[in-house]
């Protein structure tokens, strides 16, 4: 069975981040157990809001802007620190990755949601809103 549109583009940041510097072995999706903070720091791959829009009726594709989320966690006393250098070169491959650019319209970053924490570990959530084109009739092609 071929992957959806929407899997294989999450597949693409999902190795994007793998190549982000010390991050190879610490990217995540789906993670159903919490983390250890040995653990850390650690990149989650995740999806917002998605929506649809059907275009060209004689050829029936949809346009679909996905959001996703790219949460980075790590820990230290300078939490901010830590998370902005991950997720500025984060953002920096993403932009650049030309495997995402093949598979998309668009990608457009959203902003970012810092998540503090009492102790000495906290998270950042990088949002981008990705528009890719498929068939009406097919969610595994960018057309009919």
């Amino acid at each position: 069975m071929t992957a959806s549109r929407n899997e294989v583009i999450l597949a693409a940041f999902e190795d994007v981040a793998r190549t982000v510097t010390g991050m190879a072995s610490r990217v995540c999706r789906e993670r159903a157990q919490p983390l250890g903070q040995q653990e850390l720091p650690i990149i989650a791959v995740d999806t917002g809001p998605e929506t649809d829009e059907t275009v060209g009726v004689p050829n029936c594709l949809t346009i679909t802007t996905l959001v996703v989320e790219m949460t980075i966690c790590a820990e230290g006393t300078a939490i901010t620190t830590a998370t902005d250098a991950l997720r500025s070169e984060l953002h920096q491959k993403i932009m650049a990755s030309a495997v995402i650019n093949g598979l998309v319209i668009d990608v457009v970053p959203l902003g970012r949601e810092w998540i503090p924490s009492a102790q000495d570990y906290g998270a950042v959530i990088a949002r981008y809103a990705v528009k890719y084109q498929t068939s009406r009739n097919d969610l595994t092609i960018d057309h009919p």
